[in-house]
């Protein structure tokens, strides 16, 4: 098999017709997806797959499951196992894989899970569930949303995003005891709901965003305090567009010169510069896409182009960037698949 063999796991809601975790073969220099099969999960709306890139773990109705990653990018299921708490969805890995990390959006629960070597998850460590009541009196507003999960780059902290609370959790990580303590608390602009956030790992930089305020903030990470200096908001409305412009989906480029942001409502996706000396974001694209709630995307390996998911309209998109003339276009026909909720794109071999 070649070196350079991806492949790219999607995962679904199964309250229609899917049945779960929907495997793809990838060719990276044009994005074009092949599917190879499916492996029955109940709901797996957020997976990851470990730093090794042995192990991969889905969020279920039961809890978490565990799969092995086999040569040819097959999965095999290892374990279940319960969180503790209601249904998760985000996850995350330390850089070592010694603990997953679960965001609870409906119970406000963060919960922290033993992975042992062979990828199995041996069991709760620990879990703690926010509480209080947000300035945002509406029901999604009221009371604590966990809607992001990250360790920082350091390794040292846990950050868990609360758009019900309007802040995020820093927990610093006690490996050895399996523990979280809370060591800061950062605050957003009044009823600002923070959703997701994303580290440029080598410049330091922090992006956070803002789901009612229709933009992203920009934070410097105080590498080993566990704090974040405020360096800028930026928006993501397109255009003075009448449609909200709720930004969902967050990612950073792997060469950490790009910040791409996908906005519900206005079914738009923006590109940002990132000057790497002070985090400033310029932007370099910015425009509508022919699908219904990008609730996800990833950068393809060659970094010239990105997948999309449309979320309601059951189909998966490919574009290719050009950064110098600042657009993107549609490379590929939709790729049918009904309710996609989150995408990983691992190499193989």
């Amino acid at each position: 098999m070649s070196d350079n063999h991806y492949v790219a796991y999607v995962g679904t809601y199964t309250t229609g017709e899917s049945k779960g975790i929907y495997i793809f073969d990838l060719d990276e220099k044009s994005g074009e997806l092949t599917r190879r099969g499916v492996v029955e999960v109940s709901n797996p709306s957020d997976l990851i797959v470990s730093h090794n890139g042995k192990y991969l773990y889905s969020v279920s109705d039961t809890g978490i499951s565990s799969f092995k990653i086999e040569e040819n990018g097959d999965i095999t299921l290892i374990n279940d196992m319960s969180t503790g708490g209601m249904r998760g969805c985000y996850l995350c890995l330390d850089s070592k894989d010694r603990y997953l990390f679960v965001a609870g959006y409906y119970d406000g629960r963060v919960t922290m899970m033993k992975v042992e070597d062979n990828g199995a998850l041996s069991g709760v460590a620990y879990g703690i569930f926010h509480k209080g009541l947000g300035i945002d009196l509406t029901e999604r507003g009221s009371k604590p949303h966990v809607t992001c999960v990250k360790v920082t780059p350091d390794d040292k902290y846990l950050c868990a995003v609360d758009s019900g609370l309007n802040q995020v959790k820093i927990y610093e990580i006690d490996y050895t005891k399996g523990r979280l303590k809370l060591a800061n608390v950062l605050r957003f602009q009044l009823e600002a709901a923070p959703g997701r956030i994303a580290f440029s790992r080598e410049d330091g930089f922090a992006f956070v965003t803002c789901e009612n305020k229709d933009c992203v903030n920009v934070y410097k990470y105080l590498d080993g305090q566990g704090a974040f200096e405020l360096l800028g908001a930026y928006s993501t409305v397109y255009d003075n567009s009448p449609d909200e412009c709720v930004p969902c989906a967050l990612e950073v480029s792997e060469d950490g010169n790009y910040l791409y942001v996908t906005n519900a409502g206005s079914n738009t996706v923006l590109i940002f510069k990132i000057d790497r000396t002070n985090g400033e974001l310029s932007q370099v694209a910015h425009t509508t896409v022919s699908l219904d709630y990008p609730k996800n995307i990833t950068i393809l390996p060659d970094g010239q182009h990105f997948l999309c998911i449309g979320h309601g309209t059951d189909d998966i998109r490919c574009f290719h960037v050009d950064y110098e003339k600042g657009y993107f276009l549609q490379n590929k026909r939709p790729v049918g698949i009904e309710k996609p909720s989150s995408i990983f794109i691992q190499r193989i071999g």
